[in-house]
């Protein structure tokens, strides 16, 4: 009798996090955002709504999580706002050169474009030869690199970031900025979620099992909630999964 074939598991290998659209399409959308409520504070679903999508999650997630790379949009309590610099953008002539220096910035906030940028000294190879390195030394999947050179491409050519010094100057600019302001305590972001301690938690709390023995909760100052609410903490879970873990094969 012959032995039955055993089905291995098919290894899908997971690329780094990065931005799904380029810098120029990112802005767009989120100038979708600023004509439709400024600077104030916009909940979720009615983000979602503004940028053309009838339901969180998937798609839409990536395309608000791509924002957030680009530090165009930032996480409140009940909703999104946009950043500074995406205000800046919103305000300034694109031939302001206030205006040119902050698509510079942004363009590099997306942590595996800084790398790559870093990598090649401003100086970027063919199409062929980035990709073979991104599938060898960044681990990226061969099924979506392509889509990311392009995105890439378009992004560094649309913040003019290969002219002259311009990537020298974008980086000098970041270590100013990263300088410690004296006196002023750091607060807990998406970004950098680990404090010393943590405040307790209101309302009803359910703890929730992880892999490694660690555990979260989720609270709620009271029950029943509406399913859109629901919806709206997978969408933060989406929209910031990239500033929660580490990057992994899987």
């Amino acid at each position: 009798m012959e032995k039955p074939v055993e089905k291995t598991k098919r290894e899908v290998k997971r690329s780094p996090g990065y931005p799904v659209i380029a810098l120029q399409e990112a802005i767009e959308k989120t100038r979708l955002l600023w004509n439709k409520d400024k600077t104030n504070n916009v909940p979720i679903e009615a983000a979602y709504n503004h940028l053309g999508y009838k339901s969180i999650g998937g798609h839409s997630a990536r395309i608000m999580a791509a924002l957030k790379k680009f530090n165009l949009i930032f996480e409140t309590k009940t909703g999104i706002k946009l950043t500074d610099e995406a205000v800046d953008l919103m305000i300034h002539d694109p031939s302001d050169e206030h205006y040119i220096s902050t698509l510079r910035k942004l363009a590099t906030k997306p942590n595996i474009y800084e790398r790559i940028l870093n990598d090649f000294n401003g100086v970027i190879p063919s199409d062929a030869t980035l990709r073979v390195k991104l599938i060898k030394e960044y681990s990226f999947n061969v099924e979506s690199v392509d889509d990311f050179i392009n995105n890439f491409r378009n992004t560094i050519e649309f913040a003019r970031l290969t002219e002259g010094n311009a990537l020298q100057k974008v980086q000098n600019a970041s270590e100013e900025e990263a300088k410690p302001i004296v006196g002023v305590p750091l607060m807990p972001t998406p970004e950098n979620p680990k404090i010393e301690k943590s405040p307790p938690l209101p309302g009803l709390v359910f703890p929730i099992p992880l892999s490694k023995r660690k555990q979260a909760a989720i609270a709620f100052e009271s029950l029943p909630v509406e399913k859109k609410d629901i919806a709206a903490i997978k969408a933060w879970l989406e929209l910031f999964s990239d500033s929660l873990t580490e990057e992994e094969e899987g």
